[in-house]
């Protein structure tokens, strides 16, 4: 009798939270309507559909390619004329004027919104899975009632209803290390093949999303480092330090794996042997101390796939003066990107 009444509400939850997700499919349809396309969508845009036309990875490398491809998969039917390259020296010049062109240039403003609907359609995919691991997550550790409020915070979320549907990586990256740390509790809740395999499926879908994926490293390290100084009822640590490496075996194998996969185990970023300008060493001069060779070394190793290699130079490149675009924090303006934590500290020593 228990277990029926249990049944019937998680059934009546799985409803509930159906409806919710009708709603914000609803609410994300009808916000992108009404938006203009932003700062970088035409460059993910055309970056995502050359990489299905020519697989060509060098256009857009500051971000991985699997949102972009996923956005761009409906322009395909549209067979779309591609603008004829620029031949700009800085690959972000040209991947703007030519993601413009592509949009704009391929029957006027009513085939542009065909293109920017459609692609944002398909990139709200990621935001509904996000909701739906958020609903399991929560109904799996804390039962329906708490699944149901989880989820409808992400539905009537406003941040999430602006941008949920928008061609960048943000709802993508959000979605997969998301669901790479609830595979990973499944994983210690019940270790088997299965969740093992699902850990490693996660990591790699978020390292193909965006490169702030490999912040999971330092996330799974702090989570294992709690269970290690307070264990489960009934477990000992020998038992957790040996699931959790493991679980980083996994994830880095089978992560890796996937990530080679969306760049079709090419190292190259451009195809038929065309190289990337500036050169990888070029790009990452302004870098300091051992961190350049660090990439050199990983490009002759062959380890990462040299368009992954130029967005994870490009994110430290975003830190360094003179190099990135000005920063506001806590009252103050950075000429680049700041650790949080110091900003604060400094807003507080001049206040």
């Amino acid at each position: 009798m228990v277990r029926r009444l249990v049944g019937m509400k998680v059934r009546l939850a799985h409803g509930i939270a159906l409806l919710l997700l009708f709603v914000f499919v609803a609410e994300l349809t009808y916000s992108v309507r009404r938006q203009s396309l932003s700062w970088d969508e035409g460059d993910h845009i055309f970056a995502g559909y050359q990489s299905w036309k020519i697989t060509d990875f060098g256009i857009n490398p500051e971000h991985p390619p699997l949102v972009k491809e996923l956005a761009t998969l409906p322009l395909l039917a549209m067979h779309l004329k591609t603008p004829a390259p620029k031949g700009m020296p800085f690959f972000k010049d040209e991947a703007y004027s030519d993601g413009r062109d592509l949009i704009y240039g391929n029957g006027g403003l009513e085939t542009a919104n065909k293109i920017i609907f459609r692609a944002r359609m398909f990139a709200a995919v990621l935001s509904l899975l996000m909701a739906l691991f958020v609903y399991l997550a929560a109904l799996e550790m804390f039962g329906p009632i708490a699944g149901l409020l989880a989820l409808t915070l992400i539905v009537f979320e406003p941040n999430l209803i602006a941008h949920g549907a928008y061609v960048t990586t943000d709802m993508g990256i959000t979605c997969f290390m998301f669901a790479t740390i609830f595979a990973l509790f499944r994983f210690r809740e019940r270790p088997s093949t299965k969740t093992l395999l699902m850990v490693g499926l996660a990591t790699g879908l978020a390292l193909a999303c965006k490169h702030s994926a490999v912040l999971l490293l330092p996330i799974a390290l702090i989570l294992g480092l709690c269970e290690l100084i307070a264990p489960g009822s009934g477990e000992k640590r020998a038992d957790v330090a040996r699931q959790y490496a493991i679980a980083f075996a996994g994830a880095v194998s089978i992560g890796l794996l996937i990530l080679w996969a969306t760049y079709g185990f090419r190292f190259s970023a451009h195809p038929n042997g065309v190289s990337m300008s500036p050169s990888l060493g070029d790009y990452i001069r302004p870098l300091h101390g051992i961190e350049p060779g660090i990439y050199l070394l990983l490009a002759r190793m062959r380890i990462l796939p040299e368009s992954y290699l130029y967005g994870l130079a490009d994110i430290r490149l975003l830190s360094v003066s003179g190099q990135s675009f000005p920063t506001y924090l806590f009252n103050q303006v950075h000429a680049h990107g700041v650790n949080a934590l110091y900003a604060l500290t400094r807003s507080q020593a001049c206040g």
